[in-house]
């Protein structure tokens, strides 16, 4: 984490307004227009406020920056955390066989880009979706030429029983004894829509979201059950330390998900079927860790913030690379002490 200070100032007889980010390390300032900032005065569904900036560097940055910046006089310097990003091509500590899915876009793209990126020769990424032909997974196409041998794209529908099958039995005839290490349960749906209310959401609509959401990860995992304790048990020197590196389920969750943080969430994002099928996971995701742990496998269930995608619409202060930036340094630190638990995507414990 790397110190810093931000300061709004307003010109006289001017009304726009400004921030300067200076760096409390090398003190270079950046002037920051209201617009370039971006949505400052958004309500976001946590108690801070994220926002993307960039420095004279051209470094990619995220400010933190606290609700109570506003009711400082003006000119009166706050201090605040920045975390750096600049790191594009900084490796992660994963290896082996990776499944990921809904990789067509958003969340589930860029996990494939920057896995591929960032492991080694070894690893070889399993990116699912439900059209491989596609119009809508060209982009995907396009990672699977750039690494060649490295990303096989897989025909998968979470809501549909058979075609979860046939993904499972493809993958393992390509794995056979090597195992599957890490399984991420990307994929999820939300219906009507993300600002249906109560009134327009009906028994179909909650039944659709939660066959993806939860029965479709319930079922991959059990299905590579095995798989995942073959790999688990490859790594018998570790004893009986868990790992991403090892065995690994990561369910995508969300903070909107936590029973506990409902009355501070609710009234941005209602969403019925997407909250109580997300709940419904971290259940599954608590549940899976306790009855996997014998065998070294752990499960763990992660928050990607507020992203910018279709799901989270244009207001989100995150775009997917830096989310998924911290995710995959999140899940490449996560042990024992992690597994059944709620993450958000800088590796803070979110209460259920």
């Amino acid at each position: 984490m790397v110190g810093g200070y931000v300061r709004k100032s307003k010109a006289k007889g001017s009304s726009n307004v400004s921030y300067s980010v200076t760096c409390a390390t090398c003190d270079e300032v950046n002037i920051l227009s209201h617009r370039e900032v971006g949505g400052l005065t958004l309500p976001l569904l946590h108690s801070s406020h994220l926002y993307r900036v960039h420095d004279v560097h051209r470094t990619s940055i995220t400010a933190t920056l606290l609700s109570h910046m506003f009711s400082q006089s003006q000119g009166r310097a706050v201090k605040q955390q920045l975390r750096f990003y600049s790191s594009a091509n900084m490796s992660v500590n994963l290896e082996g066989n990776i499944f990921v899915t809904g990789t067509n876009r958003g969340i589930g793209l860029e996990l494939v880009k920057q896995l591929a990126e960032k492991t080694g020769k070894e690893a070889h990424i399993y990116a699912c979706c439900r059209e491989p032909e596609g119009t809508s997974a060209e982009a995907l196409r396009g990672l699977a030429t750039q690494y060649p041998g490295k990303i096989t794209i897989i025909r998968l529908d979470m809501s549909d029983e058979d075609s979860i099958l046939t993904a499972v039995q493809a993958v393992s005839e390509q794995i056979q004894t090597a195992g599957l290490n890490l399984l991420i349960n990307n994929a999820a749906i939300n219906k009507p829509d993300s600002l249906a209310q109560l009134s327009a959401t009906g028994k179909k609509d909650m039944m659709e979201v939660y066959e993806t959401n939860v029965a479709g990860p319930f079922l991959l995992a059990k299905l590579f059950h095995t798989l995942l304790q073959t790999a688990a048990e490859g790594h018998t020197s570790e004893g009986d330390k868990m790992s991403c590196r090892r065995a690994a389920i990561i369910n995508i969750s969300t903070i909107i998900s936590s029973i506990e943080k409902c009355p501070e969430t609710f009234a941005q994002a209602k969403m019925y079927p997407y909250r109580t099928s997300k709940a419904a996971l971290n259940m599954l995701t608590r549940c899976q860790a306790e009855d996997f742990k014998i065998q070294n496998i752990l499960v763990t269930a992660i928050h990607p913030g507020w992203v910018r995608t279709d799901m989270g619409g244009e207001q989100a202060p995150l775009i997917t690379q830096d989310s998924v930036h911290g995710m995959l340094n999140v899940i490449s630190s996560l042990s024992n002490k992690d597994s059944g638990m709620l993450l958000d995507w800088q590796g803070e414990k979110i209460p259920w």
